[in-house]
């Protein structure tokens, strides 16, 4: 694998977490498995090379348009291919999608979904597209990409509103509180609160915790290659055993193997890029100052 982390531009960095392009390879006549933990956010994705096909619980697959735009997964993501795969794409914050619609849609629409990035975003996004296939290498599509999410997210009032509220309400559920607690704050009754979080997030408020909570622990496994009782309790788990069985369900497979999976099996590749960027922000040279 030959990933290029990318800085996000300042201005974006309320709504994109993370920059990358990937050139991927399995071997000939194999096919060759990507595999992703459960996600709080979404992913804007341009395949430049290759055919990219999601795999189902039943082992069915389906081909991804070139261009994708996907919601938050509320369980681990599996996807294939054979031959050579390139691709260039964005990672956003949780509250990013909503922003992105334009409040137009809910980003329920897209909850463990990959649609097209045309039928949702426009016009525009077309004349990305474009630019995007004539772009001579991979920071030259990541420009593009930038250009694009400048122009649909920064300038327009109502975004920067709903962006601001969206994040207001995402810090209420900060610390694990719970969901009485999170209502109280938002000035909402729970049930009201559910609803409204479950419509602009895409993901009912308990199991958002799960996952965001989930993906600090791993986040933190990986940087720090440490594990048991400390990681679980540092990170609000009751023990081991109960970090253990939400990343078998939400991730796949136990945070000591997905450590060592990181760095040893090239199916795990979205789980060493997501501590490269981490690595690279930690030394100010991706999304640093």
């Amino acid at each position: 694998m030959t990933p290029l982390l990318a800085p996000v531009p300042p201005e974006l960095r309320p709504w994109v977490a993370q920059a990358t392009a990937v050139r991927l390879e399995a071997p000939p006549g194999e096919t060759r498995v990507n595999r992703f933990p459960a996600l709080a956010g979404g992913m804007l994705t341009y395949v430049v090379e290759g055919r990219l096909r999601m795999l189902g619980p039943d082992a069915a697959s389906a081909a991804l348009p070139r261009a994708t735009l996907s919601g938050p997964a509320s369980g681990p993501l599996l996807s294939c291919f054979e031959g050579r795969l390139h691709c260039v794409g964005v990672l956003l914050h949780p509250w990013a999608l909503a922003a992105l619609l334009h409040g137009e849609a809910s980003p329920r629409l897209l909850t463990d979904r990959h649609l097209p990035a045309e039928a949702l975003l426009g016009p525009d996004w077309l004349a990305c597209e474009r630019a995007l296939q004539e772009a001579r290498d991979d920071r030259a599509r990541l420009a593009q990409l930038f250009a694009f999410l400048r122009r649909r997210l920064l300038g327009e009032p109502r975004v920067v509103d709903l962006t601001r509220r969206l994040q207001g309400l995402r810090r209420t559920l900060a610390g694990h509180a719970p969901l009485p607690e999170a209502a109280r704050a938002a000035g909402l009754g729970e049930r009201q609160f559910e609803r409204v979080f479950t419509q602009q997030f895409g993901l009912a408020p308990r199991l958002f915790q799960r996952i965001t909570r989930l993906e600090g622990a791993l986040l933190d496994a990986l940087l720090h290659r440490q594990g048991g009782a400390e990681l679980a309790l540092r990170h609000g788990y009751y023990d081991q055993a109960h970090l253990a069985r939400d990343c078998r369900l939400l991730a796949g497979a136990t945070p000591g193997r997905l450590a060592l999976a990181a760095e040893t099996d090239a199916e795990f590749w979205p789980l060493e890029i997501g501590a490269g960027h981490a690595r690279g922000a930690a030394a100010g040279l991706v999304n640093g100052a």
